[in-house]
């Protein structure tokens, strides 16, 4: 795929997202903003940073919850490796009580690692579970581990564990 053909459909996604966060009007499903920020550890480790959008997709029951997500994280390695990702993902909520639930992510998005001069390309995934604190409705804590292999000339799997506040609108 092209990266002209790659930033169109993130531009799609993105401006679709609010549209199809209108259209759940049901069950008090909204448009959700999470920022998180952590550890990132692998052959290279140091920090990441990351923004969410998360809109609700169906609700299988009252409890759990199907989401698409679209994250835009910035990783500062050592040895001044930098990764920026563009990740589009599937997240599977399930509520287990009004305060405290679970979730899954499965996505697959494009990764841009850099190192002075040099700078790769490729594929990301990101794998993993987290858990949220729901401290009212508009507010939640989430908590999560989540593994990232690279593919392309940056050729990587990495780990992250993160921290964040997740904002509904």
């Amino acid at each position: 795929m092209t990266s002209r053909s790659f930033t169109g459909l993130v531009l799609a996604a993105v401006l679709l997202a609010p549209a199809a966060a209108t259209a759940q009007t049901s069950g008090g499903n909204t448009f959700s903003l999470g920022i998180l920020g952590g550890a990132e550890f692998g052959e290279f480790s140091g920090f990441q940073l990351r923004a969410d959008g998360e809109v609700p997709i169906v609700r299988a029951n009252p409890r759990l919850q199907v989401s698409g997500v679209l994250s835009l994280s910035y990783a500062g390695l050592e040895d001044d490796l930098s990764v920026l990702e563009i990740l589009p993902a599937a997240r599977l909520t399930y509520t287990a009580s009004p305060q405290f639930g679970v979730y899954g992510d499965l996505g697959l998005g494009f990764a841009r690692a850099a190192q002075g001069d040099n700078s790769d390309t490729g594929a990301t995934m990101r794998i993993g579970a987290g858990a949220f604190y729901q401290m009212n409705r508009q507010v939640a804590f989430p908590f999560e581990l989540m593994i990232h292999p690279h593919f392309g000339d940056y050729n990587e799997t990495t780990a992250t564990l993160m921290f964040g506040a997740k904002f509904r609108f």
